[in-house]
């Protein structure tokens, strides 16, 4: 399967990409390969750069995997995941469902499977 790698978390991400490999699917995001930079260290055009290139690899991608920390919400995950839930691609959530007041709803969608580790994730991706 092709898959888009959606975290915060570049060494989380960086594992992923590996395991994935290793399991025989083809990793289409390649944020985590290039030199980090914050969005307050970063230009507005190199941010929008960033941003149009990743829902661009989701666009090429069959699913997206996403790992969902539990003390941290902001949008930057949910920007990839609505773009796949946009074409109607699955998504693999590994890590915390947020929910209440502070949550993401999106992550209800009925696109969106949940897994508490990254080997239940690649095993579904694999019965697909």
């Amino acid at each position: 399967m092709r898959v888009f790698i959606a975290a915060y978390d570049l060494k989380l991400a960086k594992q992923a990409k590996l395991d994935l490999l290793k399991a025989g699917h083809t990793v289409t995001s390649t944020w985590h390969d290039l030199t980090f930079r914050r969005t307050s260290e970063s230009t507005s055009e190199a941010c929008r750069a960033k941003a149009d290139n990743n829902v661009v690899e989701v666009l090429r991608s069959e699913c997206v995997l996403v790992f969902v920390p539990r003390d941290l919400c902001p949008g930057g995950i949910y920007v990839e995941v609505g773009a796949a839930i946009g074409i109607g691609l699955p998504v693999f959530s590994v890590g915390y469902r947020p929910g209440g007041l502070r949550g993401n709803f999106i992550m209800y969608h009925s696109l969106v499977s949940q897994y508490a580790t990254i080997e239940g994730a690649v095993q579904a991706m694999e019965e697909k």
